[in-house]
């Protein structure tokens, strides 16, 4: 699955964000510290896992509003896809249907929020976890 869109219309602190990473390659985000890096990797997370029913990133805006929508590739073509923080049918197709959780499971192959963070999801956090975790192997890795 590749992203080519993410939109933040109420998320964190930000409102009607758009991030295009249209074009081939690969692409770094740069920002100074609080520019919303991380913010923008767990708004990624919540679209494809869901919005935790307490998130940190409710400041801004109610976390009844929040509110994240990408445009990904998955193989077969573009889909348009938004969360909302719903119990249920919180994840809507382009024309706002309900969009069956197995949908994205077949995009994501599987593979678990807690082996995608751990996969995909680095940070400053994760990168030191790494290290001490390393460091703590003693060379058995």
């Amino acid at each position: 699955m590749r992203l080519h869109r993410l939109q933040l219309p109420r998320f964190g602190h930000f409102s009607d964000f758009k991030l295009d990473l249209d074009g081939a390659g690969f692409h770094v985000i740069l920002g100074r510290n609080e520019a919303g890096k991380s913010t923008l990797v767990e708004a990624w997370l919540n679209l494809l896992y869901g919005i935790p029913t307490r998130t940190s990133y409710a400041f801004l805006h109610p976390r009844d509003t929040l509110e994240i929508r990408a445009v990904v590739d998955d193989g077969a073509g573009e889909v348009a896809l938004t969360r909302t923080p719903q119990r249920s049918n919180n994840l809507l197709d382009a024309d706002g249907a309900p969009v069956p959780p197995a949908v994205l499971e077949a995009m994501l192959r599987g593979v678990p929020e807690d082996a995608y963070r751990a996969l995909y999801g680095l940070n400053d956090d994760t990168i030191e976890k790494g290290g001490d975790d390393i460091l703590a192997s003693k060379g058995d890795l």
